[in-house]
């Protein structure tokens, strides 16, 4: 598993993935995690909605389930996943492991990889994945901000 923590939106490349990136930060502020209430698709970053995927942590369960799967990552990967858990999506694992990761530490990361589980011709997709929780409450929300297409030259 290869998780890159985060802290630095300069770093991204990605329009989307800084944009909403500059925003979870500015809503963190002075607290540990932005809450769930801020997940508001008109307060996003304009343009962003189509790449966002939003999976609710179940804390009783474990699981992850999609309540939100913007439309470029459903033509992108060929499903709409709403309501999908992702334990349920063939070949999960890593993406699990990546989920837990960010849940047990609080923070964001960034993951670049090759676009096994879409239907489209992109070769390399990369993820940004910001937790959010009420205060003093476990991880309840991750949005995760794709690109489907990104430079695989770029330096991240």
């Amino acid at each position: 598993m290869w998780v890159r923590p985060l802290e630095d939106p300069t770093l991204l490349t990605d329009q989307h993935q800084r944009a909403v990136f500059e925003y979870w930060l500015a809503l963190r502020a002075d607290t540990d995690l932005p809450g769930p209430e801020h997940i508001d698709p008109v307060a996003l970053p304009r343009g962003s909605l189509p790449v966002i995927l939003v999976k609710e942590c179940e804390a009783d369960t474990g699981r992850y389930r999609t309540r939100l799967a913007g439309t470029a990552f459903r033509d992108a990967s060929g499903f709409d996943g709403t309501h999908l858990y992702t334990d349920d999506i063939k070949g999960s694992a890593g993406t699990l492991e990546r989920f837990g990761w960010a849940v047990a530490n609080r923070k964001p990361y960034w993951y670049q990889g090759s676009m096994a589980f879409g239907t489209k011709d992109y070769k390399q997709f990369s993820v940004l994945v910001l937790p959010f929780a009420e205060t003093g409450q476990p991880v309840c929300r991750l949005v995760c901000v794709f690109d489907f297409a990104p430079d695989p030259q770029a330096r991240r």
